[in-house]
């Protein structure tokens, strides 16, 4: 397994790097998107490595950040121009904005129930206090909510359906299934008590190959959706990369399909 990890890994160095030669500017704006492909790629690095060491479920976890972080590349570069300077702002300035009120008034809430112990979370948050209060006016809570909701995991999916994006599906499947295991729920305890395999090492080599190939087509469509917002068609060169992996993803399918095969028997 550790061949496929290797080979799995290199692949997407081999992806990530395709953005290199990419004509940037080095505007806010460039830097702000470039941040986010940064940010996936180390989260797939960060997924790799729980994987190495045999933490699968966290590394489910993981990949629902992956998965989101690709989403949102995707989001971003759909839509008329305008509409993709009104997402910009919107993902970029308004809602960390929103969130800075958000934290500023936990801020308080905290300090106000200890007898103003902590005044100097207050203090951390006083710098806020003018674009809070801007933001405030301007921004009711029913049209932060509106936004924030505009962002969601389920209206991005649904905004992006007519896209008709290969492996979707498969993708979301599992970023709804790690959602058990970030809540620590009953059926996360059960997945990983009861889906036993008659051959358990058989089992998590089977879901280990899964979440690789999940990270690959994250990656891939990742790379293709930022090469997008740089005016740069970048199917071609991952199509012809994952074309040179063939013998690769069809024995990860292999085992993915074992995984599929003892979790629905």
């Amino acid at each position: 397994m550790y061949d496929f990890q290797f080979k799995t890994e290199s692949f997407c160095r081999e992806l990530f790097t395709v953005t290199c030669d990419l004509k940037k500017k080095n505007t806010e704006e460039d830097i702000l998107f470039t941040s986010l492909l940064i940010s996936i790629y180390n989260s797939i690095e960060s997924t790799f490595i729980l994987l190495e060491n045999e933490r699968y479920w966290d590394a489910l976890i993981l990949e629902r950040s992956v998965f989101e972080g690709m989403l949102r590349l995707i989001c971003l570069n759909n839509g008329t121009v305008e509409e993709q300077v009104e997402k910009f702002n919107e993902f970029f300035y308004l809602l960390p904005e929103f969130e800075n009120l958000k934290r500023y008034n936990r801020a308080r809430v905290v300090n106000n129930n200890n007898n103003n112990k902590f005044k100097q979370i207050v203090e951390i948050e006083k710098n806020l206090e003018d674009v809070i209060k801007k933001t405030s006016s301007i921004y009711t809570k029913k049209d932060r909510k509106r936004i924030e909701h505009k962002w969601s995991v389920s209206e991005m999916c649904n905004s992006t359906a007519d896209l008709q994006i290969e492996k979707f599906d498969m993708l979301l499947y599992f970023y709804n299934l790690s959602s058990n295991f970030i809540h620590k729920d009953a059926t996360s305890l059960g997945i990983q008590i009861e889906k036993t395999f008659e051959n358990e090492k058989l089992y998590y080599a089977a879901f280990n190959a899964t979440i690789l190939l999940n990270m690959i087509h994250v990656l891939s469509i990742s790379v293709i959706y930022f090469g997008k917002y740089f005016k740069s068609d970048l199917n071609n060169q991952v199509k012809t990369l994952m074309k040179e992996k063939t013998s690769l993803f069809s024995q990860l399918e292999e085992l993915r399909s074992k995984w599929f095969d003892n979790e629905y028997k």
